[in-house]
């Protein structure tokens, strides 16, 4: 089984294996292709993985074109150029700073042992949103969605999905919808 998902210029193929998926990530010109051979133990997984490759590899092409640029029309020397490669890695290592809210991989893959349901949710609005579960005791799940976005997930079917649309002044929760309401019928 295979599954094709569009991310931001790039074209996420998913892949079921006996243990696990894999995925495989290009370019929508097929110039650039990312292969990854792990395993992953759920398509949430293997999926939330190909999506951050996907978008560390377009950071990495515009931190170089930025970079060259920098460098040529700005005339930095040796000392603001290593500076300013300093400041923008401490940002990126900043940014993705994220496994200390994260629960340890034993909770995810008891939790993802129990999970029962893939699911699809889609941003049709034209704004950025996020998307949370709170109500499972224990699980930590939240995901941004950009507009016209489809996140594909498994959950509980007790799970209820929190969508929250950001305005300039927080978040605001728009709608919450029952899991088993978002079944995705995908691998039959």
């Amino acid at each position: 089984m295979k599954v094709k998902e569009q991310y931001h210029g790039w074209v996420i193929e998913l892949v079921s294996h006996p243990n696990g998926y894999s995925f495989h990530c290009w370019t929508a010109q097929e110039r650039i292709g990312i292969t990854d051979r792990q395993l992953y133990s759920s398509l949430d997984q293997a999926l939330t993985i190909a999506k951050k490759r996907a978008d560390l590899e377009t950071m990495r092409w515009a931190l170089t074109r930025f970079l060259d640029d920098a460098c040529l029309h700005y005339k930095l020397n040796l000392d603001e150029m290593i500076a300013l490669e300093a400041s923008i890695l401490e940002f990126v290592a900043a940014a993705f700073r994220e496994d200390s809210a994260m629960p340890s991989s034993t909770e995810v893959h008891m939790l993802q042992a129990t999970c029962e349901l893939f699911c699809a949710y889609k941003n049709t609005t034209s704004k950025l949103q996020v998307v949370r579960i709170t109500n499972i005791s224990g699980w930590y799940f939240e995901k941004v969605v950009f507009p016209q976005e489809q996140l594909l997930f498994e959950a509980l079917p007790e799970a209820e999905l929190e969508i929250y649309t950001g305005t300039a002044w927080g978040a605001t929760l728009v709608e919450k919808i029952r899991c088993s309401q978002l079944k995705a019928c995908i691998f039959e």
